[in-house]
């Protein structure tokens, strides 16, 4: 990534404290926060910009947690930080945390269902929709770090998840759904002093032995099963709160504020939960560890170049405020503090569908082959982004390693887990592959632009090959199409080839792969797009693709290389002129089609097209199911 590591001005210099300290926010990782999130907002409804609005609330409580640490308030602006005392150590108190015994968690609960259920149904103003939208996202926040804060995932809080007095609640039930009367004769806490039988047990760091309790990313013992179990606590949780507004008010916090862009504060949580190695796993900072090899998932100058970016350069917590944290503050001074008011027993809404499926992409190696960062020197950072049944996904940083395996300790898999639909659902494209061979004749080859047209609406242009002469006379090159999310099989419904400019081009012939099967062939096309004849070619004998409603998950995932500009795409595609891959996973047989085929875990590198990389990866199913 790096020319040179910047030289840091007089502003930026102190924030060096900030990625000494970015380990203290106790909690999932942001990416699972925003993972569940996403999967069931999306699933009840709700927007684009209403889930992302919800997302960057959900964040809130971590960050002011973390803003709140005793070290940074060596380089925050002092009498602003003294401003927010009251806000700071309501942050502090949030979530699950220093709870041992199992009447002290079921307070807790009480205490956020009463509050939540209170400030959702207050009417302020016109600042309602906004408010409830954080709302929303800063409870669920709660929510879900009760299960990696807790040893309820690890041990069913005395029972096995699934078995004893917990067998009639599913594999992976939430504390709410399992009834009181049984819930409160367990053993359930957050923090453990010691005795009965058990060590002293407190949450821990990213890499603590197996004795401590937090959950918070792929590396801990529990994780997947506390993010199962957050899964279905989100759901009720959502459903619940729906319960708590009317109708109208719930519809417009479907459809998300019109008067709200949260880009800002979507893109500075993932930017500082990213960097600051709090993103997904792999190495978040816990003190001096933060400028060493070993916190691979940190990059202590960009996590201070974001933190800025969003505090402000004066460094004052209270100022510069957009309007989704002035809300955050002013329910984390009210609804935040929680006061216990007695037991609350809500009728909870449906469990359907009580079984749910989830595919999950893991990323185990990385290598590179013929690839560098830079002429300065130095090592590659790599980040993975895909897209998942029409989910977008980002993992966590691998900051200066040109080699990595995920395998090995303290280190786990980049993971992603989507929930897969309980119908059969039309098909998406997850992999479109184009040959093309440009004529022979004289002047058959072009330098303009050149375009598939698929439908009225969907035109993509074709990738260019960086080492080699595309469109010239008697080329032939595969290319590999990134295609809009959620974009279907049924919706391509005409097939056509266009250019743009005055340089006449022959097309010679053109194959046409999606989803790992051949949809359209002519070898002997031999069309000229001019001005005179045209400047497109369509397929007269082209037929949309039948297809039947499907259970494939479709996976598009691509390895990046993270540059202070641009950042660069690896090649890791086994096909010539792809770059990212295209697969389509079944979870009925476990095999993968597309530009991988065969078994769910697999090996591929890039043929150089770009800076070419191996990976090693799979893909795999995993069943859970919540009562009541």
């Amino acid at each position: 990534m790096r020319l040179s590591r910047p030289c840091w001005n007089a502003v930026v210099v102190p924030l060096a404290w900030l990625s000494l300290t970015a380990g203290s926010a106790r909690a999932f990782d942001t990416a699972p926060h925003f993972d569940i999130t996403e999967d069931v907002l999306r699933a009840e409804g709700f927007s684009p910009r209403a889930i992302k609005t919800i997302q960057s609330a959900n964040f809130m409580v971590d960050f002011y947690e973390f803003i709140g640490n005793k070290a940074i308030a060596k380089v925050l602006d002092k009498d602003c930080r003294n401003d927010a005392a009251d806000l700071l150590a309501i942050a502090d108190a949030q979530h699950f945390d220093e709870l041992d015994s199992t009447a002290s968690v079921a307070r807790k609960w009480d205490a956020l269902l009463y509050h939540t259920q209170r400030h959702a149904a207050v009417s302020t103003g016109s600042g309602d929709l906004l408010r409830r939208l954080v709302l929303l996202g800063m409870s669920l926040h709660n929510v879900q770090d009760f299960y990696s804060h807790s040893n309820w995932a690890e041990s069913g809080a005395g029972d096995p998840l699934g078995s004893g007095r917990l067998a009639a609640y599913g594999t992976h039930p939430t504390w709410l759904s399992v009834d009181r009367s049984v819930r409160e004769k367990l053993r359930v806490y957050t923090t453990w002093p010691g005795g009965g039988g058990l060590p002293k047990r407190t949450h821990g760091n990213w890499d603590s032995d197996s004795t401590f309790l937090n959950n918070d990313w792929e590396g801990r013992p529990h994780h997947t099963a506390a993010y199962l179990c957050s899964y279905f606590a989100t759901r009720q949780w959502v459903r619940l709160f729906q319960t708590f507004v009317s109708p109208t008010e719930w519809a417009a916090m479907k459809a998300g504020d019109p008067a709200f862009d949260p880009s800002h504060d979507w893109d500075h949580a993932r930017r500082i939960s990213f960097y600051g190695g709090h993103w997904n796993g792999n190495g978040g900072p816990t003190g001096l560890d933060a400028f060493k090899s070993r916190t691979a998932a940190t990059s202590p100058d960009l996590l201070i170049g974001a933190v800025v970016s969003y505090i402000g350069r004066g460094l004052c917590i209270t100022a510069n405020a957009t309007a989704l944290r002035k809300e955050a503050r002013s329910l984390m001074l009210s609804w935040g503090q929680m006061d216990y008011r007695g037991p609350v027993d809500p009728v909870l809404p449906s469990a359907a569908p009580e079984q749910v499926d989830f595919v999950q992409l893991r990323m185990h190696r990385i290598d590179a082959i013929d690839t560098g960062d830079g002429p300065g020197g130095g090592q590659l950072d790599w980040y993975g982004r895909a897209v998942i049944g029409g989910q977008q996904y980002w993992s966590g940083l691998i900051d200066e390693h040109d080699h990595f395996d995920f395998g090995r300790r303290p280190y786990a898999p980049w993971t992603m887990t989507k929930s897969l639909p309980t119908k059969p659902q039309d098909e998406i494209i997850s992999s479109l592959i184009v040959r093309l061979r440009t004529g022979t004749i004289e002047d058959a080859g072009t330098d303009d632009n050149v375009y598939l047209r698929l439908s009225s609406s969907l035109r993509l242009e074709f990738p260019y090959h960086p080492d080699a002469d595309d469109f010239e006379s008697g080329s032939d090159h595969t290319y590999s199409f990134t295609i809009p999310p959620g974009s279907r099989v049924r919706d391509i419904t005409r097939l056509a080839v266009e250019k743009s400019g005055t340089d006449g081009w022959q097309l010679g012939s053109i194959t046409v792969t999606m989803n790992g099967r051949t949809i359209y062939s002519n070898s002997a096309v031999n069309a000229w797009l001019d001005n005179g004849s045209g400047l497109s070619w369509a397929a007269a004998d082209f037929k949309p693709v039948a297809t039947a409603p499907t259970s494939d998950v479709p996976i598009r995932f691509e390895l990046m290389e993270l540059d202070y500009k641009t950042d660069d795409r690896a090649d890791i595609n086994p096909i010539a002129g792809a770059k990212g891959l295209g697969l389509s996973f079944s979870p009925a047989t476990g095999k993968l089609v597309g530009d991988v085929t065969g078994t769910t875990k697999f090996t591929t590198e890039g043929k150089g097209d770009s800076d070419r990389a191996r990976v090693e990866m799979s893909v795999g199913r995993v069943s859970a199911t919540c009562r009541k």
